[in-house]
């Protein structure tokens, strides 16, 4: 009989396309593959066209967050889960759906894993009080909850493991780096021009208007393009001035969202990323970039020392005049670029390759390698009902 997956998320990829939905949807479609598996994903944001192929989406009632919380959906998704009986719940993002898979967990044996999306699901972030700060502890308290009691932990870097390790006691994580497909060929960079991306959802805490003023600050380079991708995240002033910002900058495009396709094939092209956020897990677009021989230039996320210690790129420490030095030099210095891009592929593919993938979907299927993940010790799983494909 197959094993019956859950997956739960609180956007699925049709709906909003961030990294985690990304490789999410990597997982889900190499799990539909599987004649062992059954796989149900639980979301409560679907776009309303979207079919699924392979497997089952289920969609919560979605009432009314809360300060951006969701802890309103957890009845639903417990009423769900029990329904379901599934062999084991997936959950990606921290939110209070890790506390209700773990609860669910702990009250039907069944086996949870929570894998860490950003460095905020373990750390908590700056609450400014307001009407909206009870709110915001809540859903810190239920991230917390499910962090202790769900059985497995996935983390995407050592930095993550030990935090948790400090925040909750836990020294069980198992740490899988990202996944993303390596490119079959790398074509030559276009010269003389020099293409400057920033790729990512347009939200306040990707900060792009630091890349714009980076833009600007380096309009007097000949031949150099900077180009923002990302999905709008932003409404009323905040968006106006950002927009306004954009189309003032004649050096500056902005392309509005693109499929992941069309992404990889603009970074083949482009000569640096550039990367904004307060705060980040580990970006998919640097795997994307490093695997394309793109150098990255963060102000300042810096995974696990990666662009430091194994020489990827560069980090500003959070200095944007920093920053701005960091572009200009890898601008001006195309043996630099081609060195620090050569060296970033290699190590793409060397640690984030889809065998990466291939090990979590051992990991949730209970099969993993004790040499490639922590070991975990997981109770017997039950038999699963029959294989059903649809939206319910």
């Amino acid at each position: 009989m197959a094993m019956r997956v859950a997956v739960v998320m609180p956007m699925h990829w049709s709906f909003s396309l961030g990294g985690a939905e990304m490789q999410v949807r990597m997982l889900v479609e190499r799990l539909a593959m599987d004649p062992e598996a059954e796989v149900h994903f639980i979301a409560r944001e679907v776009h309303p066209d979207y079919r699924p192929s392979g497997y089952t989406l289920h969609k919560l009632r979605g009432r009314r967050s809360i300060a951006g919380t969701f802890a309103t959906d957890i009845p639903d998704l417990l009423s769900m889960l029990r329904a379901l009986q599934p062999d084991v719940v997936y959950q990606r993002i921290g939110c209070a759906y890790t506390a209700a898979v773990a609860l669910h967990g702990k009250t039907h044996s069944c086996r949870t894993l929570w894998h860490v999306s950003s460095d905020s699901d373990i750390d908590p972030q700056p609450m400014s009080f307001g009407i909206r700060l009870p709110f915001l502890k809540l859903d810190r308290w239920l991230i917390d909850y499910g962090a202790r009691r769900v059985q497995s932990v996935v983390t995407q870097t050592a930095t993550q493991s030990r935090r948790l390790a400090e925040r909750f006691g836990r020294s069980d994580a198992i740490q899988l780096p990202n996944f993303h497909p390596s490119p079959e060929a790398l074509a030559p960079k276009p010269a003389p021009a020099t293409t400057v991306c920033w790729v990512g959802n347009l939200k306040p805490l990707k900060r792009p208007e630091v890349f714009i003023e980076l833009s600007e600050q380096l309009s007097s380079l000949p031949d150099v393009e900077f180009v923002i991708v990302g999905a709008r995240q932003m409404d009323g002033p905040v968006w106006d001035a950002l927009a306004g910002a954009m189309a003032s900058q004649p050096n500056l495009r902005y392309l509005g969202h693109l499929r992941q396709g069309k992404v990889n094939e603009l970074l083949s092209r482009a000569h640096i990323l550039v990367n904004t956020s307060v705060y980040e897990g580990m970006p998919n677009t640097f795997i994307q970039a490093w695997s394309r021989q793109v150098p990255v230039v963060s102000l300042c996320v810096d995974p696990d020392r990666l662009l430091a210690d194994e020489g990827l790129g560069f980090c500003a420490d959070g200095s944007v005049p920093a920053l701005v030095e960091h572009v200009r030099g890898l601008v001006t210095d195309p043996a630099l670029r081609s060195a620090i891009g050569e060296r970033a592929a290699q190590f793409a593919r060397a640690h984030f390759s889809s065998a990466n993938l291939d090990r979590l979907v051992q990991l949730i299927k209970g099969t993993s390698d004790p040499d490639t993940t922590t070991p975990t010790h997981h109770p017997a799983l039950p038999a699963a009902k029959a294989d059903r494909s649809g939206i319910q």
